[in-house]
């Protein structure tokens, strides 16, 4: 009977350290500091820590300084490609979530046409950021007032270029718009699981970008407005774009 006593008693303890584990994991980057100096006078490794995308996303951020990727990795136990499954599993059900049972082609359209969104959200985030830094004049004949951050890329630029999903085969660069404010991206594939951007270091780990052309949110704008639409504005990206979308033309 002692030995039963003991038995549950150790099983409560293990299951209400179970739940401290995951409220510390859930709370940010001090929650999981702490849990992992718990973890470690426990005895226990921080590998065996209930570590998911989010807690790892936490930690990588907070430890940006002094760890590069995917070094960083290393304390939670997951690999790489552990790391990248778990993106791509997320990335399928928050943005894309197609409907069960859809026809292969309609799949691939639905995909083709999240991707092509990239454009319009960049440039309405430059919208967003040339309205708030930028005062119209009270009389059309004047000047409006701009605000010193307004055309200061280092602080907000649009940009355009390829990335390039290094783990599927073969390796192919993709026509992609995305946003850069200071240390983080923003992008339309990542708007719904991260909305307040992507360490800028990891995305261009994760996704092997070239630039092609860099814009201002005011150049962003008066782009749109010469050219009619949202971007690509550079001949060889929209190139690119077309050849993509060549498999949707009747043949």
């Amino acid at each position: 009977m002692n030995l039963l006593r003991e038995y549950i008693r150790e099983l409560i303890e293990a299951t209400e350290y179970d739940d401290k584990f995951k409220e510390l994991m859930d709370s940010g980057p001090d929650g999981i500091k702490q849990a992992m100096e718990l973890a470690d006078s426990l005895g226990i490794p921080s590998q065996e820590l209930p570590w998911d995308m989010d807690s790892i996303d936490e930690y990588a951020w907070e430890m940006r300084d002094d760890v590069p990727w995917p070094e960083v990795l290393e304390p939670t136990g997951w690999t790489e490609k552990d790391y990248r499954n778990a993106f791509d599993a997320k990335w399928k059900n928050q943005v894309y979530a197609p409907p069960t049972a859809t026809p292969p082609e309609f799949l691939e359209e639905q995909k083709v046409l999240a991707q092509g969104m990239c454009f319009p959200f960049a440039y309405q985030k430059a919208e967003e950021w040339f309205e708030q830094h930028y005062t119209p004049p009270s009389d059309p004949d004047d000047e409006g007032k701009k605000h010193p951050d307004l055309n200061d890329k280092s602080k907000f630029k649009v940009v355009h270029g390829t990335v390039t999903d290094k783990w599927k085969q073969p390796v192919k660069p993709v026509v992609h718009g995305w946003v850069e404010m200071g240390d983080l991206v923003f992008d339309d594939q990542t708007r719904v699981t991260k909305p307040g951007g992507v360490n800028k270091e990891f995305y261009y780990e994760m996704f092997q970008p070239e630039i092609y052309k860099e814009f201002t949110a005011e150049e962003a704008v008066n782009n749109c407005i010469m050219k009619g639409g949202e971007g690509p504005w550079d001949d060889d990206l929209y190139a690119m774009m077309q050849d993509r979308d060549a498999w949707k033309k009747p043949q």
